[in-house]
């Protein structure tokens, strides 16, 4: 096992040197593309948190909120079978000097393959009070669009170093190493900009921002970089 270890290790950097001899032996030109898009998400996962509370000396009841969340549902046309209940909790909070009570909460996760839809939902939810934040918002076929546009940030090098050699009245040959540089094509869940919850809450949500926008789903921008050698050739 130590033998063929050893044998790995030598063929590995007898590789590694043979490529860099390769290109420091030969006259080459390094150049990098770059390429980018923007996608409409087509997946979309908000939550929307049911809450109780106090206004007043008076309790919005869990059963009033659930209605009002209900009748946008029904109003919208959102399927059922996208809806899943996340979470249901309740906690003891004064509500007099020397009386208590207990303010019940449900969380309910809803996925959306609309953007419209989508944004539709948010306002609704935005009208009768009940806060929300945007889980997730991807496309479904990812991987797809940054295989793409990588292999366009690789056309993008090429067509820089046919120009580039051109004018020096020389020609590219093939091709010594490819690099990619970076990788910003990944995502991530981001709250929304928009929470509507008092602090005296259940779920603690108050913390995220008040601030409105009419821009809930911007495009998920991926952007490639690619550095590539080619040799020059007369």
């Amino acid at each position: 096992m130590k033998y063929v270890s050893l044998l790995f290790l030598i063929f590995v950097t007898s590789a590694i040197f043979s490529q860099t001899s390769l290109i420091e032996s030969s006259r080459y030109i390094e150049v990098s593309g770059s390429a980018e898009i923007e996608i409409t998400p087509n997946k979309i996962l908000i939550a929307a948190y049911l809450s109780e509370r106090m206004e007043g000396k008076k309790k919005v009841d869990l059963s009033l909120i659930e209605k009002q969340f209900d009748d946008i549902v029904q109003r919208l046309g959102i399927s059922k079978e996208n809806i899943s209940l996340d979470n249901a909790i309740g906690q003891y909070t004064r509500v007099r000097r020397r009386r208590s009570d207990v303010l019940a909460s449900k969380v309910f996760l809803i996925e959306f393959s609309d953007v419209v839809l989508a944004n539709n939902f948010l306002d609704a939810l935005k009208d009768v009070d009940i806060a929300n934040d945007i889980r997730k918002k991807t496309h479904t076929e990812l991987a797809r669009y940054r295989k793409e546009t990588k292999i366009e940030a690789v056309k993008a090098a090429k067509a820089k170093a046919i120009y580039l050699t051109d004018a020096a009245g020389a020609k590219i040959g093939k091709v010594l190493r490819i690099v990619e540089s970076n990788d910003t094509g990944f995502p991530v869940a981001i709250p929304t900009s928009q929470s509507y919850r008092r602090s005296s809450n259940v779920f603690n949500v108050s913390s995220l921002s008040e601030e409105t926008t009419s821009d809930k789903f911007s495009a998920i921008k991926l952007r490639y970089e690619m550095d590539v050698i080619y040799e020059i050739i007369d």
